[in-house]
């Protein structure tokens, strides 16, 4: 009979292999998501008088978007220098960003991701960022920066009452016994 430590391990392993799972299902939405953009921003593009692309590949394309090239781990800006650009952005915001705006002020500043896919890396970055919250309706926004607007107040401030949202959950607090 396996002890309780070697119990909790097995459960661990089990976790994490579920939050993988999770991961990979997440972030197929969010392709299926910004493919639906995509289409949706193409067809308010388009007029009765607008000339179609003589090639079906060209109408694919998304107009603003240059071509995924995968980046390797080792081209991309270094974590630290990601973190501390981000914090530099959401300080000299003066309200919560979403995340398209967001990551075209960090290419901006040059920073790269790893992978083909940048925002989406990028997103999975601003979730399992500890210091960053996303205020619904609003944004992202430094966790340890308070917004009256929103009523968003950091955990343990003075803001006190029914308006002070709550912090959001992080995987490691959910309970997944319910996807078992």
């Amino acid at each position: 009979m396996p002890s309780a430590i070697d119990r909790l391990r097995i459960e661990a392993d089990q976790l994490k292999a579920r939050l993988a799972n999770l991961t990979v299902l997440i972030e197929r939405y969010e392709q299926l998501e910004r493919e639906a953009e995509r289409l949706v921003g193409q067809e308010r593009e388009q007029t009765p008088s607008a000339v179609a692309p003589a090639n079906v590949a060209d109408r694919a394309k998304p107009v603003d978007a240059p071509p995924k090239q995968r980046l390797p781990a080792s081209a991309a800006t270094p974590f630290a220098d990601y973190e501390a650009a981000l914090r530099d952005i959401l300080l000299a915001a003066e309200k919560p960003m979403r995340r398209k705006p967001l990551y075209i002020a960090l290419t901006e500043r040059g920073i790269t991701l790893p992978g083909a896919d940048g925002i989406g890396a990028f997103t999975t970055r601003l979730y399992r960022a500890e210091w960053i919250v996303n205020l619904q309706g609003w944004g992202y926004w430094l966790a340890d920066r308070p917004f009256e607007p929103a009523a968003y107040a950091p955990p343990g401030s003075s803001l006190e009452g029914p308006e002070s949202q709550p912090e959001e959950k992080k995987p490691s607090e959910l309970d997944l016994s319910k996807f078992e």
